[in-house]
Parts: C-alpha cells; structure tokens; sequence
C-alpha cells in the first residue's frame, strides 16, 4: 500500500481509546515509510488527545481531525498532500474497522 508514493491513495491513522481521550498513531511501517519517502518530515509515533466527558469528544473530534493527521505527519497543512494520496482513514487500532474517513 506505501512502496509506491505516486500512486498511495489512503494513509490510515490507528486510533486507541484511553480512559479519559484517544491515542492517534501510525504503524511503525508507515512511520518508516514516510520517512523514507520523504526525509524532511519527521512524523510523530503519536498523539493524545483527552475529553472531559463522552459528549465533548463528539463535537470535538470533527473539527479536530485535519488537524490531527498533519500534526502527526509532521506537515504544516494537509493541503500539502494535493496528489500524493486521496484520503485519511482513521480506523480502530485492533480491529482495523474504519471509523472516519476524509479526502484531502
């Protein structure tokens, strides 16, 4: 799915619940690929990302997620990715079921 750059359509973020938020992370295999890929980016192992109550999380989550996929990239802006791949996918760390996609 990441060997050949020119033509990666999804990146999947795994996202693990905690307690009090959620961990959003890249497989070690992604990290090392987009290191290799592109060696001025310095993609982050993870990011916490913690809620007071349940209800905060939802209404949170939809403004935070193009935030979180550059941030944990190591991009200034999503839109820097026009081309290279079609679409984020969140999905549960475990089960690999997608829980949110999103084009860029």
């Amino acid at each position: 799915m990441y060997q050949n750059w020119n033509k990666m359509d999804t990146l999947k973020i795994e996202v693990s619940k905690q307690m009090d938020g959620f961990v959003f992370g890249l497989d070690p295999r992604v990290q090392r690929e987009l290191s290799i890929a592109f060696p001025l980016l310095k993609p982050l192992k993870s990011i916490f990302v913690s809620y007071d109550t349940k209800s905060d999380w939802t209404n949170l989550y939809a403004r935070l997620q193009k935030h979180i996929f550059p941030a944990l990239v190591g991009i200034d802006d999503a839109t820097d990715w026009h081309g290279k791949i079609r679409e984020v996918r969140f999905v549960e760390a475990v089960t690999d079921r997608s829980i949110h996609t999103f084009e860029i």
